[in-house]
């Protein structure tokens, strides 16, 4: 499961960027947008979560490095080192 993602230095990403699913404290919604992790630290966390903002600001970018990192560990036993 995936808890958080944070990615700097990465595209058009200089600074840190984070995406979270960590769930905040209100219990509002929580019995319809939440799932309980059974950890103490970490109690809640989101069923999903959106990605948005202005053009050109690196919603997609973020999305590509998601998929460089999943890509990075499930071919991690097959890279070399150079």
């Amino acid at each position: 499961m995936l808890l958080e993602f944070s990615t700097k230095n990465f595209r058009s990403f200089r600074d840190p960027a984070t995406l979270s699913f960590v769930a905040s404290p209100d219990a509002s919604r929580r019995d319809t947008h939440c799932l309980s992790t059974g950890l103490k630290a970490i109690p809640w966390v989101t069923r999903g979560a959106a990605i948005y903002g202005a053009n050109a600001s690196g919603k997609s970018n973020l999305i590509f490095g998601l998929g460089t990192m999943r890509n990075m560990v499930s071919h991690s036993t097959s890279l070399t080192e150079a």
